[in-house]
Parts: structure tokens; C-alpha cells; sequence
């Protein structure tokens, strides 16, 4: 290698190097700025409340491919209106001080974990003929204490998916990657693939956008084929949570139009 390329990779180490420190320092300073505390604090107080309100109905049945749909999750329109909100301007908050742009943001770098972690174990699985449902269909092993367990995991984030109008190669999404989850080259997110959690959440907070619904299939990674169709399509709305298991196989349609805000959390029990 010649000195002169060995000085190039040099300033381009450093380089890198000085982005992520800036990276870093932008990301402290979302921290110290954004409103997660309030709202956690705030949001937290009502969770005796909300679990009452929420419904839940059996969409497909497949014993542990089963789907279901909750709604009122967060104790009606008004408060998830106000929850969606606060969770869309964090995103974009995090957007504008760390300059990235937002596609897909993780619950951690948005310090959000705790907050859906909570919400999961004192709102959604309070509803005991939810959580006896989701057993019955074997989707929950029937030991599991999904209230009292201290060590429920969730990872996730908070998807922004955009398209121009009738032109699907500007589809904008997705930089989070589960494991044989399958990307266009565009980085939408077209080829079927399991999340490998016990159970997912797909809540869809908004915009407005046409397209974009989810497609299970009732094979088995070692059955499925490129013949296999799906067995359920389920169309997003907003205010609505798509519910089943993370070994589910699955394939998210791209959106036409539109802008569709997706809030998906992956959930594991020890």
C-alpha cells in the first residue's frame, strides 16, 4: 500500500471516528432534553384504568398461528390519540437533534423500553381472557405469569414507512433487522420471515396511507416454498394491534401511498 493511501485511511478512521463522537454527544443531548419522564410518569398513572377499555377479538384461528386484534389499548380514542402523539413527536424530536433520519427507530435509543415494558405487563396482559386465549392457542405456556415476572423481555421500534404516489421504487423503510427478516433493495420489507419472539405487537399509530397489510402463512420455515400462499391478510389501521406468535411466518405488503407509523414490539419470557 502506498503512504499516500496509507494517510487517506488514516484521516477516514478519524473521521469516523469524530461522526460517532458527535453521534454520541447529539444522543446525550436528546437525553437530557426529551419528555420521557413526564410522559412516562403521566401515562403510567392510568394503567389501572386502561386495561378495563381494552377489546380484543380472534381474527384467524391455527391454534399457535392464530391472529388477534386489540383496540382501546391505551383506555380509548382520546388517550391513545394523546400516547401516539407523544410517542411520533419523540421520534421526530430524536430525528432533529441527532440528525438521523427517521426509518425505523429502536425503543432503546428512544428510551422507550421501560415505558412499553410496563405497559405490556400492567395494562395488556391484564385482560385475563386475553391472556387465556393466547394459552388455550398455545402461543403463552401456561406457567407463565406475565404480571408478576420481573424478567419479561421486549425489543422493538418505531417504524416510519413512506412511498411516493403510484412509484414503489421510492419506498422508504427499513433499517431494523430481525433475524431472516427480508429486505428490497430499497430496504422495505417484502419477503416472508418470523421474528423468533414468543409473541409480536404490530400497532399501527398513523399517518395516512393506503397498502401495507400483513400476510400469515400457515407453513413452517422447513415447509415453505415460493409457491406457499398466505392463509390471512390483515389490513392496518390506525389504533389497531395485530397480535401473534413470533414464530408465525409473516410478510409485510409495501404501503402504495402514504406514510404508515408502526409501533412493533417483540416480546420473550425466560
Amino acid at each position: 500500500m502506498l503512504i499516500s493511501e496509507l494517510k487517506d485511511s488514516d484521516s477516514i478512521a478519524k473521521l469516523v471516528e469524530l461522526q460517532q463522537r458527535e453521534l454520541e454527544e447529539k444522543k446525550q443531548m436528546y437525553d437530557q432534553n426529551c419528555q420521557l419522564l413526564e410522559m412516562t410518569d403521566k401515562i403510567s398513572m392510568r394503567w389501572d384504568d386502561m386495561w378495563k377499555t381494552m377489546k380484543w377479538e380472534k381474527l384467524y384461528w391455527d391454534k399457535r398461528k392464530s391472529v388477534y386484534q386489540v383496540t382501546q389499548m391505551f383506555g380509548g380514542d382520546d388517550t391513545f390519540a394523546e400516547m401516539s402523539k407523544q410517542i411520533i413527536d419523540t421520534c421526530y424530536q430524536y430525528s432533529d437533534i441527532t440528525g438521523i433520519e427517521w426509518i425505523d427507530f429502536g425503543l432503546d435509543e428512544l428510551r422507550l423500553e421501560s415505558l412499553i415494558a410496563s405497559w405490556i405487563k400492567n395494562v395488556f396482559f391484564r385482560d385475563q381472557s386475553l391472556k387465556q386465549a393466547l394459552t388455550d392457542a398455545g402461543i403463552l405456556a401456561p406457567e407463565i405469569d406475565v404480571g408478576a415476572t420481573a424478567n419479561l423481555k421486549i425489543k422493538g421500534f418505531v417504524l416510519r414507512e413512506q412511498a411516493a404516489d403510484q412509484n414503489l421504487n421510492d419506498l422508504k423503510a427499513f433499517v431494523y433487522q430481525a433475524k431472516g427478516l427480508g429486505l428490497n433493495e430499497n430496504g422495505a420489507v417484502t419477503t416472508v420471515h418470523a421474528d423468533g419472539s414468543h409473541i409480536t405487537l404490530d400497532l399501527c399509530l398513523g399517518e395516512s396511507f393506503e397498502g401495507g397489510s400483513l400476510s400469515f402463512f400457515s407453513q413452517d420455515r422447513s415447509e415453505y416454498d415460493s409457491t406457499s400462499l398466505p392463509v390471512f391478510q390483515l389490513q392496518h389501521q390506525i389504533g389497531h394491534m395485530s397480535v401473534f406468535s413470533g414464530e408465525t411466518l409473516h410478510c409485510v405488503e409495501p404501503i402504495r401511498s402514504g406514510v404508515r407509523i408502526n409501533l412493533v414490539v417483540f416480546v420473550t419470557f425466560p
